[in-house]
This record gives structure tokens, sequence and C-alpha cells, in this order.
């Protein structure tokens, strides 16, 4: 839970994505709004209102890493057998900086970004999106090359193309009821995936 706008209701997504462990970044209010129970905490506390967690690291203000590099390293070291890490909270409205530090997290394939109506994560092979009932669209964009890319069983499908990096317009494809969609290609490449629910 990074420090950013927080505009969803954690308590739903606890549920949701099963979540287990709650990590926080400083002494972050919107956990304390939405009385979630916080396992770590990680940050240099400079802020002054009062949270409850189970254990707390404190950093030096001025450092070499952010509190939410520091956080996600945490993570990686301490719960070896994690399957995805959810991070809420990515957003700056303004510290575009710290967007598009928290955008680059997802170079690691267990990173999930979140907010209220989005959820981003990356993959260098072949995967499959679940279908999601309340889904708007998923957009796929590379930012690598690309070979023989298929995306089967969405609306807008697509059999063995390729792409140079940052050429494929892959925005704004949609779910077919009840189908999932398959996404393969043949070289190791860096694919990140939006998928837009409805509100």
């Amino acid at each position: 839970m990074l420090n950013g706008h927080i505009n969803v209701d954690l308590k739903k997504c606890e549920k949701f994505f099963k979540i287990d462990k709650w990590i926080t970044v400083d002494k972050n209010p919107f956990m304390l709004k939405q009385k979630i129970a916080v396992d770590v905490a990680i940050g240099d506390f400079d802020s002054s209102y009062v949270m409850t967690c189970q254990k707390l690291i404190k950093f030096p203000k001025e450092k070499d890493y952010t509190d939410g590099y520091l956080a996600l390293q945490y993570v990686l070291r301490n719960y070896n057998n994690i399957e995805e890490i959810f991070i809420f909270g990515f957003e700056d409205n303004e510290r575009y900086d710290h967007l598009f530090n928290n955008l680059i997290t997802l170079s690691n394939d267990k990173v999930r970004l979140i907010n209220r109506n989005t959820l981003i994560f990356y993959k260098d092979k072949s995967f499959t999106i679940p279908y999601i009932k309340n889904c708007n669209y998923f957009s796929i964009f590379n930012l690598a090359k690309v070979e023989d890319l298929s995306i089967i069983n969405a609306k807008y499908s697509i059999n063995n193309m390729s792409f140079d990096a940052n050429q494929f317009l892959g925005i704004s494809n949609e779910f077919i009821e009840n189908e999932n969609v398959t996404v393969s290609f043949k070289n190791k490449s860096n694919l990140i995936i939006f998928i837009n629910f409805k509100e």
C-alpha cells in the first residue's frame, strides 16, 4: 500500500483477491480510515497521526531508495512463496515521477497495480486472462519487439502477427462472454496489460 490516492474498498479487494498480508508505506491514512489491519509498516514516518501495526521498519528521511521500493524489496525477501503482489495507491496526482517509478515495478511479473477501475500487470511469456464479468476493456502494449503474437477468444482476435517495440495498437479490446483470453507469442517480449472494470 503506497501513499497515493486510494479510491477502492480495501475490504472488498482483500476478499476478492484473497489478500492475506498488508504492507504499508509510512503511516497510511487510507488504511486507518478503512480499518485495515496492517502487518508491516515501512518508511520514514514523518507524518503525525498514530498507526497500529505488527511490525514497524523505520528508515531515515534522506535515503537512496523510495519507501515504495523498500517495501517491495521487503516483500520479495520475506515472503518466498508469494504468488501475487497487489500495489494500491500507485497514483500520485502531483508527482508524475513517482507514478512512473511505480509503473517500473511492473518489471516483476508478480506485481499488480490496482485502483478503482484498472488492474495493470506485466508478462514476458504466454498467458491467459480469465473472463471477468464486470470488465469493460483490456489493452495490451508491447515494450519490446514481439513475434507471432496471437490473441485468441477476444472480440478483436489476431493470429501470429509481429510488431516492433511500442508499435502494437492493442488498446480497447473486449472479452467475449464466459471466454478466457489466451495470449501467446514466440519470443520473450515485454507486455503490459491493462484491464478496465465497470464502475
